[in-house]
């Protein structure tokens, strides 16, 4: 689900009420394997590709994410990117940002970049990693966003409030009470 409020789909308001537009955007990684994006495009509206995990280690980048990114590119498929946090402290978050910007320097994504936040043991030190890769996602010249499910936005993630936010919640509507750019609902497959 888009919410139009962030300027990602169209005017699609009126009055004070908010109108959603429902997309198909799947989230991929090397656990799908090499994807097929041919059959996959006329199945799908936009991809959120992993880049990786952690720290700017090579050996952490996602096994996929240079096929899944250009064959996005070669068929037009819009996509962002999120990299998955194990950040506890300012040098870890700050290699994070670096390790996303290493990946995604010279390509254009119609959806954010987003910081997974879900890991155990990082709940305390969550928000302070949404800001320094937030905002150093910004200041490069990307649009930033914060991936995590309802529980962590309600009990970890509460302040976090000026970065696009995806919400994952396996339930038949969303019930985050904040603003929210995307909802992840479940899981399927896609022929592809």
């Amino acid at each position: 689900i888009i919410r139009p409020q962030y300027g990602t789909t169209s005017n699609n308001t009126k009055g004070n009420d908010t109108v959603t537009t429902k997309l198909k955007v799947i989230d991929v990684s090397e656990h799908q394997g090499r994807i097929d994006w041919n059959r996959v495009k006329n199945n799908i509206d936009g991809a959120i590709i992993r880049c990786g995990y952690g720290d700017d280690i090579m050996s952490q980048d996602d096994k996929q994410y240079a096929n899944n990114l250009s064959e996005c590119e070669r068929l037009k498929i819009p996509h962002g990117v999120y990299l998955y946090s194990y950040a506890v402290n300012d040098t870890q978050a700050e290699s994070e940002l670096a390790h996303i910007l290493r990946l995604i320097k010279g390509h254009k994504f119609e959806y954010p970049i987003f910081l997974d936040c879900e890991q155990a043991g990082t709940e305390s030190y969550a928000e302070r990693a949404c800001k320094i890769v937030c905002d150093g996602l910004i200041a490069a010249g990307y649009k930033a966003g914060v991936y995590s499910s309802l529980y962590w936005w309600n009990n970890y993630l509460s302040s976090v409030t000026e970065y696009m936010r995806w919400v994952a919640q396996w339930a038949s509507a969303c019930t985050y009470n904040g603003d929210y750019l995307m909802w992840q609902y479940g899981t399927g497959r896609v022929d592809g």
